[in-house]
């Protein structure tokens, strides 16, 4: 593989190297430039066979050449590592969703045998945790609301404090308003002639 080709890859591989293994005309389209280090290049006439030009569609409709390159040993290592994992988890998996069955199996009859004692016993179960869950939620609330009550009423501005300085301000100027269009209101009233 002496052909252009070739002389993409090497000028592709070496495009930061090219006065290491290159002559000082660089490549040429048939690399008729001097070699200076012949044996690098041999070293890489193995790897350049390998590397076989194929016709292959783009995204405009067309077709292009493009070199292809043999598994780098880092990405065969990724490869078989990765496999390994996959092949683990599959297999904790086959045996987890066994172990489910197998369980089920023999769960399932203890289970109806058992059920008019357990049904009773689940429903007083899931009644004592859901009421002692609200009890608990309703005791931390409660101690919650009067911490920021103290909070706010002793001068500290706890979260929340300017919303409520602002929706008192707001109800105070409603009652206000409303104060002094019944007065007015009744006023005029009282000034109005009686019919």
């Amino acid at each position: 593989m002496r052909g252009s080709s070739c002389v993409l890859f090497l000028r592709f591989r070496y495009s930061k190297l090219p006065d290491m293994i290159f002559g000082e005309g660089g490549l040429t389209g048939e690399l008729t430039g001097e070699l200076r280090n012949v044996k690098a290049f041999q070293t890489h006439e193995k790897r350049d066979i390998l590397m076989a030009p194929v016709e292959s569609p783009t995204k405009n409709g067309g077709t292009g050449t493009i070199l292809h390159r043999p598994p780098s040993s880092d990405w065969l290592r990724k490869l078989v590592a990765w496999s390994i994992a996959g092949s683990a988890l599959l297999l904790l998996g086959g045996f987890a969703l066994v172990g489910t069955f197998l369980t089920l199996i023999f769960v399932v009859p203890l289970l109806i045998f058992f059920s008019p004692v357990l049904i009773p016993l689940g429903i007083l179960l899931f009644l004592g945790t859901a009421g002692t869950i609200a009890a608990l939620g309703s005791f931390v609330a409660g101690v919650s609301v009067i911490s920021w009550t103290y909070n706010y009423y002793a001068g500290r501005d706890p979260p929340g404090s300017d919303r409520v300085d602002a929706a008192r301000e707001r109800i105070v100027g409603t009652a206000r308003e409303l104060k002094d269009w019944a007065s007015n209101y009744s006023s005029q009233m009282r000034a109005a002639p009686s019919a």
